[in-house]
């Protein structure tokens, strides 16, 4: 049983899905057929109380409160390291670079570190007192992507070098930067009192540019869109998630490729009810852009 908020790695049409907590990681084949689990919870060792994050770089590193682990797709441990940063998202790039995301001040002045060759280089400088958020920060499609909640700054991680390539105009609902100062005490209940809106998620291949945008309207639901970029068409659509479950697919994007959007969770809440695994479910983006 997949427990908590469900999230994806695909690699080699192979789905890795999991949740942060204490769980292990699920291999399915491109059909849904499951193959084998990876990873235990335990206090023996190569076992873990506590999954951060993961990523599939060839093998699965596991993120653990305690340490990295290593395994290969059949689930058999291949090393185990305590990291070089505490973390709670991290990302194996190409390169094998290790990029971790610490989200505040106990490591120095930045909250995004790259380890290479023993060498540990610091990014995003340690300028706000806010508390960050666990989140999906990493994205890894064609390219990978790193965004973060209370920021319009989507980056991108290629050949070991980490660069902003979009900003997201998010006009009189952005945040302003003198608010970001505030300690979190001071903070959240002034949040909570307007109007306001985020990155939550990014992901991007040669063929398209996808951004979830979150709204925060104050005493109504939050807004929830998709800003959707055909690179190849030079075209944009907006759409906007109706009256969302905060547990539906809709909300919970993982993956592109070349035609489809790739979610993961549920359809409705008698889902939940019934303590049914979350479904994945592909919505395809070319046809959008073939309606006139």
């Amino acid at each position: 049983m997949i427990k908590g908020m469900p999230c994806f790695e695909f690699a080699k049409n192979n789905f890795y899905v999991y949740s942060r907590g204490a769980n292990n990681v699920s291999r399915f084949d491109g059909n849904g057929k499951f193959l084998n689990t990876i990873g235990k919870i335990g206090k023996g060792p190569n076992e873990y109380t506590e999954l951060e994050d993961v990523s599939v770089n060839g093998n699965v590193y596991l993120l653990t409160s305690q340490s990295v682990i290593e395994f290969n797709k059949n689930g058999n441990v291949v090393s185990s390291y305590k990291p070089e940063i505490s973390a709670f998202s991290f990302c194996i790039s190409s390169d094998n670079s290790k990029w971790y995301f610490t989200g505040n001040k106990e490591f120095g002045k930045n909250r995004l570190f790259c380890i290479k060759n023993n060498t540990k280089k610091g990014y995003l400088p340690c300028d706000t007192k806010m508390l960050s958020m666990q989140e999906d920060n990493f994205s890894k499609c064609d390219y990978i992507l790193f965004c973060e909640a209370f920021n319009s700054v989507i980056y991108k991680i290629e050949d070991n070098k980490f660069n902003s390539v979009y900003n997201i105009d998010l006009g009189s609902l952005a945040i302003p930067k003198a608010m970001k100062k505030l300690e979190d005490s001071k903070l959240y209940p002034k949040l909570m009192k307007m109007n306001f809106a985020t990155i939550k998620s990014s992901y991007e291949n040669d063929k398209y540019l996808v951004v979830e945008l979150y709204e925060q309207v104050v005493n109504k639901k939050p807004n929830f869109y998709y800003v959707i970029l055909n690179k190849v068409q030079n075209a944009i659509k907006v759409f906007k998630v109706d009256s969302p479950n905060e547990d539906t697919y809709l909300l919970n994007p993982q993956y592109i490729d070349d035609e489809n959007i790739y979610f993961i969770g549920y359809y409705n809440n008698r889902e939940l009810q019934e303590d049914k695994n979350p479904s994945i479910v592909g919505i395809n983006i070319k046809s959008w852009f073939n309606k006139k």
